[in-house]
């Protein structure tokens, strides 16, 4: 091969593997941006203030925030706005707030306590719906402002996400609805305000970015026979990546009532000996994400 031909062929295979790189790099997640990392200091140009009647410091390698109702708690104010342009552009980001909430290791202890002590009762169905103490937060809020202030704000119940290894909270917001209410050019954070509707204050560990274009896998368990009267207990599981996710039981098909409990653990009883399909349906709570079923079987004998 002459000198000029290799010279050619060279060329054209850079050229080649240049096209695949960037091809490469159009498909690739980004990393997750994090705008606040945990620990006893803010980013620089980072300035931490309470919002309305609500308070926030930094306290035990967290920010804690007092809210006493909705629209009320702590405001991260950016000297130099951080400019999440391109993740908003990008498709299945989300804003996550790591959170751990002041009671709830208490309350889901309190819960399976419940849970035993039903368990071994004459009457499990007179277990308590909500074993947890009365003002935790339930619901939580942000507020995003942008440089030209313009703002937008998204509510998500907590009680749909399931704590991380080290016991926080996953709350995820889709940056997509917020998109489509700013509707920006660009999109330049120059505040975000976090709150909550209980009045126990609550931590934020961390504040990122990230991606998750999973599908929801619920799981309704196994297929089982119960007898008949006895008061069946259904947990109900569901993968769902940063989805806050709602729970659906339809314990008999061919009643025509769609939904008999909104609960993810239940108990049910069957009157009527027979074989029933016993469907669990999840919902991503902003609707992001297709709902998914799963389907089991249970025969109930006299």
């Amino acid at each position: 091969m002459s000198l000029k031909k290799s010279a050619i062929l060279t060329v054209l295979i850079l050229c080649c593997l240049s096209l695949l790189t960037a091809a490469g790099a159009q498909v690739a997640a980004p990393a997750p941006t994090v705008i606040y990392a945990g620990g006893a200091q803010l980013p620089e140009g980072v300035k931490l203030s309470g919002w309305g009647m609500g308070t926030a410091k930094l306290s035990n390698q967290a920010i804690e925030i007092n809210s006493k109702e909705l629209y009320t708690g702590g405001c991260l104010s950016f000297a130099k706005p951080a400019d999440l342009t391109a993740a908003f552009n990008t498709p299945h980001t989300y804003l996550q707030i790591m959170v751990r909430l002041l009671g709830m290791q208490a309350a889901a202890q309190s819960r399976d306590d419940e849970w035993a002590a039903a368990l071994l009762a004459p009457d499990p169905g007179q277990i308590k719906k909500d074993a947890q103490p009365g003002k935790t937060v339930g619901r939580l809020q942000v507020m995003a402002f942008l440089e030209d202030g313009t703002g937008m704000e998204l509510q998500v119940d907590t009680g749909g996400f399931s704590p991380a290894d080290n016991g926080c909270l996953p709350v995820s917001f889709p940056l997509t609805l917020l998109k489509g209410a700013l509707e920006a050019k660009e999109y330049k954070l120059a505040r975000l305000v976090i709150c909550g509707n209980g009045t126990d204050p609550f931590t934020v560990t961390q504040i990122k970015l990230v991606q998750d274009s999973a599908p929801l896998e619920p799981t309704a368990g196994a297929n089982r026979e119960v007898a008949r009267n006895d008061k069946a207990l259904f947990t109900g599981k569901c993968k769902s990546g940063t989805s806050s996710i709602l729970y659906s039981w339809d314990f008999d098909d061919s009643d025509g009532i769609g939904e008999d409990s909104a609960e993810s653990t239940v108990y049910h009883q069957f009157t009527k000996p027979g074989t029933y399909n016993v469907t669990l349906t999840c919902t991503d709570f902003f609707g992001i994400k297709k709902p998914a079923k799963s389907v089991i079987k249970v025969q109930v004998n006299e």
